[in-house]
């Protein structure tokens, strides 16, 4: 039964569980298969199928009120409504099964929300962007959001030049993690001393896009490093400026920051998971070695931290949007992604020598949880962060 809040039809209890058995339906019926065991990070075409059957599921946020993930997926139009809990535990459940599955749809949803529903109506293909907000000297938009008053624009390399017929778009977004056939890109940009947010094409002329060469985790998604050379825009393609440009980025990266620590706590509980199966299955010394002490201490401290995830991602998920909001969820990225980076590494020796292989499935989630550690921010930045937004926040 749904429950009605200011007119707006909510899913009740049940209906969630719904939704996250019908995630965990997916990752057994076709997530699996797509990974299987012949290749390390999943076959691409197989890939693709599976992640058209979440949009058919409503799991991923599209931005057409007429389809299926417009209210209910994640990151959708019921946020508002419902905060981020509901978002936060269907990333969880996914990357129980894969992370790169769950920042897929975490960066589409991300990228999709900031939106206003005209531009989503005015024929603009919504199903494929993403959220280009890191710029080449870091992550300077979060720091200046905490004291943007001090015009404090270093590092901020992007700039918005206006023109009689719409904008020129200039600078550098680095670490842009898209899905194939990615459509266009929101891009943050400097615009007269403030805020303003871009809807970027893919195709637009003086966007250039390289690939930064190999890396260890979430292979499946397209990471690219950009440059805008002098990118002509129309004026339509200003989403936000000012005051409200600034509001859409302090809401997307508060959700980005507790996105990937629900990311990291469901990698982690994944892992918890296949340890406890194989624990159960393993014959050692005469007996199942989950009946180990030593095996029992690692699965126990697992279960501990995996728990603790879950507390400190939900009290920061139940705060009031602003920037005490923000500076939490960076402090709770940087602890949760580094204490289940330290349960998976755990749950790897459970497996002992077989957690090397590819066969078991350990060795992508340990790779996977280091890019979540390292990705929008690494440990450091998010050190320094939180220090200065205690220093400017109100």
């Amino acid at each position: 039964m749904s429950t009605t809040s200011n007119k707006v039809h909510l899913p009740a209890e049940e209906d969630i569980r719904f939704i996250l058995g019908s995630v965990k339906d997916w990752s057994d019926r076709v997530l699996r298969p797509a990974l299987g065991r012949s290749l390390p990070d999943g076959d691409r075409t197989l890939w693709k199928e599976a992640i058209e059957v979440l949009y058919e599921l409503g799991i991923v946020f599209h931005p057409d009120p007429s389809s299926a993930g417009y209210e209910l997926g994640v990151w959708g139009t019921f946020t508002d409504a419902m905060g981020p809990h509901y978002s936060l535990r269907i990333l969880t459940e996914m990357a129980a099964s894969c992370a790169t599955a769950a920042f897929l749809v975490h960066q589409q949803g991300m990228a999709a929300q900031c939106t206003p529903n005209a531009m989503r109506l005015s024929g603009n293909d919504m199903k494929r962007i993403a959220f280009a907000f890191q710029d080449a000297g870091g992550m300077p938009a979060a720091q200046l959001l905490i004291h943007h008053e001090k015009g404090e624009w270093e590092g901020f390399e992007t700039r918005a030049l206006p023109l009689n017929d719409g904008y020129e778009l200039s600078g550098r977004k680095v670490f842009v993690y898209m899905q194939d056939e990615c459509r266009a890109l929101i891009v943050p940009a400097r615009l007269n001393e403030a805020w303003a947010l871009f809807f970027v094409p893919m195709e637009a002329t003086g966007l250039h896009a390289s690939d930064p060469g190999r890396r260890t985790g979430l292979r499946y998604l397209q990471l690219r490093h950009l440059k805008l050379d002098k990118v002509r825009l129309g004026r339509d393609a200003l989403i936000a400026a000012g005051k409200a440009a600034e509001a859409i980025m302090l809401r997307t990266l508060t959700l980005n920051w507790l996105g990937i620590a629900a990311i990291a706590r469901g990698v982690a509980r994944g892992s918890l998971m296949a340890a406890e199966q194989y624990a159960a299955e393993r014959y050692q010394g005469g007996t199942e070695i989950k009946n180990h002490d030593a095996i029992r201490g690692l699965l126990s401290n697992a279960y501990s931290k995996v728990q603790m995830a879950a507390d400190l991602i939900d009290k920061t998920a139940a705060m009031d949007p602003g920037i005490a909001q923000l500076r939490e969820s960076a402090r709770v990225k940087l602890t949760v992604a580094d204490e289940c980076s330290r349960v998976v590494s755990d749950m790897m020796q459970v497996f002992g020598g077989y957690g090397y292989m590819e066969d078991f499935g350990i060795e992508k989630r340990l790779r996977d949880i280091q890019v979540l550690k390292l990705g929008s921010g690494s440990p450091l930045y998010l050190k320094r962060f939180i220090y200065d937004s205690g220093k400017y926040a109100p």
